[in-house]
């Protein structure tokens, strides 16, 4: 029932003021519906947003890779519903993946390296999108099923590590918002992670440049002592040989010189003789000690190679030079890489020729030199003189902190791998 007091005024009925309600709500165009949505998708893209001031505001200041990724984790539980997380960056060699780290369970870091051995990562980065394992092994029995979902992390366009999620969810699609909003965020966490890695080394790098100019300050003061040691028994023979000799004179042309006085010449010169000795050997060890220096292997490996290659020829052997280019160079003798190519061409004892080819690589912190050559070389058909090269080719990469593998090829050939390490310890 209306109550109209001022009847000067017309007003709409009831039912006819219901009934124009209800045509405006019926010939509503479908667009609002659509404006719900963008104002949903709204929402989420101001949290985005905000977590990523967030996190970039948190990344400033922080240098701990531990809290970083736990800090990262708990920002993910906003997009995700998931356990936990784990970043793992391969290996300077790619042949694992290793967790960044120290809270890693062992099963985990095993299951990521099983659906690396599998081919699943390497599919990851071929297809550049996710991927999810199912049934994790779960720490409880009475926990529901978990799922790993993995996220390809890539550094100048090129494969990385990767992103682990535990999460109960089974799948998650491909161009959803929530993808592209950990993608987004991973970008930023890796960027950080890089930096503190490579800070990391460049401080390692910087403390052994520190040693090694402190072990060069000592070497040369050693240098300089050695030096001055060897013109100091110089001085000291002379004059002993004098001594000896003129004693010697009087001992036999003189019978009544009491031999207790020359016996006692005799002892105090052997003294005299023996420090000297001591010392000589010091001078000789420091002057040896002293020859290391920064080598170039390619250098070497190729004049070695114009050296021997006629008698290579002569011996029906073709041998071909393979170097990688503007490879660092290491500390070592020259003489050791002579003696290094010496051991292995006295190995190669074919009637029938056959084909040699060095190779030489950067990878890593190390320098890689592979001897290929067609001779099968095996344990069993080495002869005495064989082994002693073999031998002497270990104790020389002992020397250099190396290591010497010897591998029969598929194809009946031999394998010589030789690596140096760049860093080596520090002998203080």
């Amino acid at each position: 029932m209306k109550l109209i007091k001022n009847t000067a005024i017309n007003y709409p009925l009831l039912h006819e003021s219901i009934e124009w309600i209800g045509s405006g709500f019926k010939n509503q165009k479908k667009n609002d519906l659509n404006v719900f949505e963008k104002s949903n998708d709204f929402s989420k893209n101001t949290r985005l947003l905000k977590t990523i001031f967030e996190l970039k505001s948190f990344l400033e200041d922080e240098s701990s890779l531990e809290k970083i990724i736990a800090f990262f984790q708990n920002l993910l539980r906003d997009i995700l519903f998931l356990k936990e997380i784990q970043i793992f960056y391969f290996e300077e060699n790619f042949i694992s993946l290793i967790p960044l780290t120290n809270i890693c369970d062992i099963n985990y870091t095993n299951s990521i390296n099983k659906a690396f051995a599998d081919g699943i990562i390497d599919w990851i980065f071929e297809k550049k999108q996710t991927f999810v394992l199912p049934e994790v092994k779960r720490s409880k029995i009475n926990e529901s099923s978990l799922n790993m979902v993995l996220f390809p992390i890539y550094g100048a366009k090129k494969p990385k590590g990767i992103l682990s999620v535990i999460t109960p969810q089974k799948s998650i699609p491909t161009n959803s918002f929530e993808i592209e909003a950990v993608n987004m965020l991973l970008a930023m966490i890796t960027n950080k992670i890089d930096l503190i890695r490579e800070k990391e080394k460049i401080n390692s790098v910087y403390t052994d440049l520190q040693l090694y100019q402190s072990k060069l300050a000592n070497d040369f003061k050693l240098s300089a002592i050695g030096e001055l040691t060897a013109g100091l028994v110089e001085d000291v023979i002379s004059p002993v040989q004098v001594v000896l000799s003129s004693t010697k004179i009087i001992e036999s042309d003189y019978e009544n010189v009491d031999k207790e006085i020359i016996k006692t010449i005799y002892s105090q010169l052997d003294k005299i003789q023996n420090v000297a000795s001591r010392l000589t050997k010091f001078a000789n060890i420091n002057n040896r000690n002293s020859n290391v220096f920064p080598v170039d292997l390619n250098s070497i490996i190729t004049d070695y190679y114009n050296v021997v290659l006629s008698t290579l020829k002569y011996k029906d052997y073709e041998c071909i030079l393979d170097l990688e280019t503007s490879i660092p160079p290491i500390l070592t003798k020259s003489t050791y890489i002579h003696q290094l190519l010496t051991n292995f061409f006295s190995i190669m004892k074919s009637e029938t020729g056959g084909g040699i080819l060095i190779q030489s690589k950067f990878v890593g912190e190390k320098i890689i030199v592979n001897f290929i050559t067609t001779d099968s070389i095996t344990a069993q058909s080495l002869d005495a003189n064989q082994k002693t090269n073999i031998k002497m080719m270990e104790n020389l990469m002992n020397l250099h902190e190396g290591m010497l593998k010897i591998h029969n090829t598929k194809s009946g050939g031999t394998n010589f791998v030789l690596t140096f390490p760049l860093r080596r310890k520090i002998r203080k």
